[in-house]
């Protein structure tokens, strides 16, 4: 897998990969607000041509405001990006605000949380 563009922003590093995956990884021990989820969601528009599948990796990531939860999940721009959404989870608090991310916002697009990568991946590609 080859990244054809890299972005650092305030929330995440951003890597368009050659797979066709759109790669968000978020900083570590990262609060992740609503301002940081509109930098993301927007300078992601701004680089594809439609929707993604979309790899979030946060698996140091602290907290998620709940102003974020919802547009990053019910938000037009982000249902224009996002056309599957894998997420990894590798800490136990991670796994929990994966869980509560999920069960909480009812993401409009298929949605699956992950501890594997190359699993991740493979749900993202499966038609």
């Amino acid at each position: 897998m080859k990244v054809l563009h890299r972005k650092v922003l305030t929330a995440a590093e951003l890597r368009l990969r050659d797979d066709g995956i759109l790669e968000h990884r978020f900083h570590d021990e990262s609060v992740l607000t609503l301002a940081g989820s509109e930098e993301l969601i927007e300078y992601s528009l701004s680089i594809v041509d439609g929707s993604m599948p979309v790899l979030a990796v946060g698996t140091r990531i602290r907290h998620v405001e709940r102003d974020a939860r919802i547009y990053l999940t019910r938000g037009l721009p982000s249902r224009r990006l996002t056309r599957r959404l894998a997420m990894i989870a590798g800490t136990p608090v991670s796994r929990i605000v994966g869980n509560i991310f999920l069960g909480l916002n009812k993401p409009p697009f298929p949605t699956q949380l992950f501890t594997d990568e190359e699993r991740a991946a493979a749900w993202l590609l499966d038609p």
